[in-house]
């Protein structure tokens, strides 16, 4: 690993100097002040009202989203632009030349949320640019692609229906992660049947920390004091498919809109639920005789913050194990450090035939202001022994 990291370094001296001077400057420059801007402009307050550090939430952030962005605790609410702007670019470095940065500007969001009545609340998150790199030497364009498209119903206090489209794991919101990569476990695939299209293909893929068009029934036992501690179970039956508004003729192969009306299979949760930490499994059952049974916990120690899990997947007669650990320190709200931890047991290198080893992401996440809307830096690496490491870069603006 040591030797990975000397490599590393060795190879992208100059970018990993010029980060770690933007790295100093910006920390100085930032106030340990810290959203949603939208709901920061409604109710007066800074990011800090329900971030850790964006877009991690801290606990009143956690009670705010699971009672439908609804409060009593902030005053009273005021007239604003009711929708959040993401603008971010990437740059990266990718096999096989991995000594050649590329850059991209790779998301213009529009982030909109908030009680529509007194028993239903709405998110919609559209990505009016979305650019990416699947490979080393292409840029894909899926613009107008939504991450999120859904209707939440309160039947009771302490039942909710979901209807929409929206990450299947709830124990743990992956889209929340501050690195630019998301932990293998939850987005690694149980690959479907094959369809007519590659993309149709991939959409009959399941993971529990991708979004499908899906169905939910999520019941809460509340600890009644007024937290959102207890224990939850959860239901959802995710569909094949992704809700598009496709912008160019790229991304109207790229990201075009599908649906079909047969389901993925069936996805439980049952977990407990302590401030911001978490034990929980997992189980999901499906077609093509996909099977995955998961475990996760999250804990916190004042500025350190633990994530561990695993599972066991089966699909097309193979087995195999995922696992995730991660370590995050946040001292202050404008910086944040981490290290994760990926790794997949059944990964072969097609060049060696040996098993693949353990994924390594160091990473360092920074934001400013954080007033009424903030400013991102996130540096990750991504080391693997007898691996070329990889860096990547993404700056952003949240408003």
């Amino acid at each position: 690993m040591l030797s990975t990291l000397r490599r590393s370094f060795a190879c992208h001296e100059s970018l990993v100097t010029r980060t770690l001077l933007i790295i100093c400057l910006y920390t100085l420059a930032t106030a340990p002040a810290e959203a949603m801007p939208h709901f920061a402009r409604k109710y007066g307050v800074s990011c800090g009202a329900c971030h850790v550090h964006p877009p991690k939430l801290n606990t009143f952030g956690e009670k705010f989203a699971a009672q439908g962005y609804t409060t009593t605790e902030l005053g009273p609410a005021r007239p604003t632009f009711p929708v959040s702007i993401w603008v971010s670019g990437l740059s990266q470095n990718a096999p096989p030349n991995t000594d050649t940065y590329r850059s991209v500007p790779n998301r213009v969001e529009l982030i909109a949320a908030d009680r529509a009545s007194s028993r239903v609340s709405y998110f919609v998150e559209w990505r009016t640019l979305s650019k990416e790199f699947p490979s080393g030497s292409t840029i894909r364009d899926r613009s107008g692609r939504f991450e999120d498209l859904y209707l939440t119903y309160d039947l009771t206090p302490r039942l909710q229906f979901w209807a929409g489209q929206y990450r299947v794991l709830t124990q743990i919101d992956p889209s929340r992660r501050l690195t630019i990569s998301e932990p293998l476990l939850f987005g690694q695939s149980l690959p479907g049947a094959k369809a007519s299209s590659d993309r149709l293909t991939g959409l009959r893929g399941f993971a529990p920390g991708a979004r499908s068009p899906s169905l939910r029934l999520q019941g809460v036992l509340p600890d009644n004091d007024g937290s959102i501690n207890g224990w939850y179970g959860v239901v959802t039956v995710p569909f094949t498919g992704e809700f598009s508004l496709p912008l160019g003729n790229e991304a109207r192969r790229n990201a075009s809109f599908e649906f079909e009306d047969t389901t993925k299979g069936v996805f439980l949760e049952a977990y407990r639920r302590h401030s911001l930490g978490s034990l929980g499994v997992n189980y999901f059952t499906g077609s093509e005789q996909r099977r995955s049974l998961g475990f996760l916990a999250t804990h916190r120690w004042q500025n350190l913050y633990v994530r561990a899990g695993a599972a066991r997947a089966q699909f097309g007669g193979k087995r195999d194990w995922r696992y995730v650990t991660e370590l995050e320190y946040i001292p202050v709200a404008a910086a944040a450090f981490g290290l994760r931890v990926d790794h997949r047991t059944s990964v072969v290198d097609p060049n060696t035939k040996l098993r693949v080893e353990p994924l390594f992401i160091p990473y360092v996440s920074l934001q400013g202001p954080g007033t009424r809307g903030t400013a991102k830096l996130v540096l990750e690496m991504r080391l693997r022994e007898k691996q070329k490491p990889q860096t990547a870069l993404e700056y952003s603006l949240m408003f």
